[in-house]
């Protein structure tokens, strides 16, 4: 997650090959410098029998949409019928695809299924407007921030998160209520409540070094393997990791006394 460009391809190919082996469904981020290498990706993910697909845009200086639409096409033309999700965060790629382009690519691919947004709360809720009038296609959160309002007042069906990573229980918990409060008052307010309590690390999801927050979270929660990073040199401060520790603290008592964590 947020790490893939210092994967090298046999990595690539090795970590899908061991996950599957583990029976663990699936779904293989793809992202490339150009189009060649990110279709060389796609055809190693499905021969590997990846589950799914999450396609990124092409990263160069190349933006244009046009460019991107023919990155897209062809990625989904190397996928055959595996299931894929763009992937749509113009604050990171500088790239934002417009429904109607997903649209057309899907109207030729119909095994694109998903539109994972992380461009905010206005885009989340354009594309839901949008996509309402497309059963068959899925809309994804792709900001921890933005799960309450994906889900509750977007209707989003899946979420691709970085907090959960180190507490599972507690962002299922969040989903569960997010989606019973759509209709139902009483969950709407837990949601809300769990929602707040759950930001301040939700907002670490949104900065640059997501990956070293997240691997000194896992550390911090007594998981072993996470010490080590790519580049070597990347590390958080002291006071960092003495500010993430007192976060994780923060949100463990306050769980211990929620009436709403069962």
């Amino acid at each position: 997650m947020g790490n893939w460009q210092y994967l090298s391809f046999d990595e690539f190919r090795t970590g899908i090959s061991r996950l599957k082996e583990e029976g663990i469904p699936l779904i293989v981020g793809v992202g490339a410098l150009n189009t060649s290498e990110a279709e060389q990706r796609v055809r190693t993910a499905v021969d590997l029998r990846a589950d799914a697909l999450m396609l990124l845009p092409a990263i160069t200086g190349l933006t244009a949409g046009e460019f991107q639409e023919h990155h897209f096409a062809t990625l989904l033309l190397a996928a055959g019928n595996t299931p894929c999700i763009v992937y749509n965060n113009p604050n990171a790629y500088g790239f934002s695809m417009p429904t109607s382009m997903f649209h057309r690519l899907r109207a030729t691919h119909p095994h694109l299924v998903a539109f994972k947004e992380s461009g905010g709360k206005d885009a989340l809720t354009a594309a839901a407007q949008d996509f309402s009038q497309d059963r068959d296609c899925e809309l994804g959160v792709g900001l921890d921030t933005m799960v309450y309002h994906g889900v509750v007042n977007c209707g989003a069906s899946f979420c691709i998160a970085g907090v959960a990573n180190f507490l599972p229980r507690e962002c299922l918990r969040l989903w569960e209520l997010c989606e019973a409060g759509r209709t139902d008052a009483d969950s709407r307010r837990l949601a809300r409540e769990l929602d707040e309590a759950l930001m301040p690390l939700f907002e670490l999801d949104a900065d640059p070094r997501l990956v070293l927050w997240y691997k000194a979270a896992m550390t911090y929660r007594g998981h072993d393997g996470y010490v080590d990073h790519r580049p070597s040199y990347a590390r958080l401060t002291e006071p960092q990791v003495g500010h993430l520790r007192r976060l994780l603290d923060d949100f463990d008592a306050w769980w211990k006394t929620w009436e709403g964590a069962e």
